[in-house]
């Protein structure tokens, strides 16, 4: 058989419909622990050509990335709202310019070219908008975190079944049931 099993793409969007604000929370520490863990191999890989620890080889990158994938990991947990207020920002800038240009009747080419969010030419606009883009994704990431994995998974599960009524009945039910799983948690 050519291509992926057709119970993949379900059994994936099953997990994120039901587990996915759990799982939201787990791309921080394992993101974290994959850079720092490239950074560490890297690291040690260099430490290997200049000292010529060529003996003890994999202990060093082993222990390097290790040590340096935990400590990012917990690093990225640590600053995982800042992260958060970041991601925000720049969504913030790109769609006040996305609405400012669109309002002047721009050119779409030359909107795509103006929406990257440069920092050299940041002006008090772009930086309230920001600001107030990081603060919302701040204030709403739980409510962010359900409706991206719920929709994630409706995609998935719409995907392996084809049928029009399996998107809007999984993406609703999705988001009902993780808030509702999310509020007896609190209690």
């Amino acid at each position: 058989m050519g291509g992926a099993e057709p119970w993949l793409p379900a059994l994936a969007g099953l997990i994120l419909a039901l587990f996915g604000r759990r799982l939201y929370h787990l791309v921080f520490p394992l993101g974290g622990f994959l850079v720092g863990a490239t950074i560490g191999l890297w690291l040690a890989l260099v430490a290997l050509d200049l000292f010529g620890l060529e003996a003890y080889r994999g202990a060093i990158l082993a222990g390097a990335g290790l040590a340096f994938g935990l400590a990012s990991a917990i690093l990225f947990r640590w600053l995982r709202r800042v992260l958060v207020f970041l991601g925000g920002f720049v969504v913030g800038i790109v769609l006040r310019r996305a609405i400012t240009h669109g309002a002047q009747m721009v050119p779409v080419r030359e909107v795509a070219l103006s929406l990257s969010p440069s920092f050299a030419d940041l002006g008090l606009p772009d930086l309230l908008a920001g600001a107030a883009g990081g603060g919302f994704f701040l204030l709403f990431e739980g409510l962010f975190a359900i409706v991206l994995t719920a929709l994630l998974g409706a995609l998935l599960l719409t995907a392996a079944f084809g049928a029009r009524w399996v998107f809007p009945v999984s993406f609703g039910s999705s988001v009902l049931l993780q808030w509702a799983l999310g509020r007896r948690r609190r209690r």
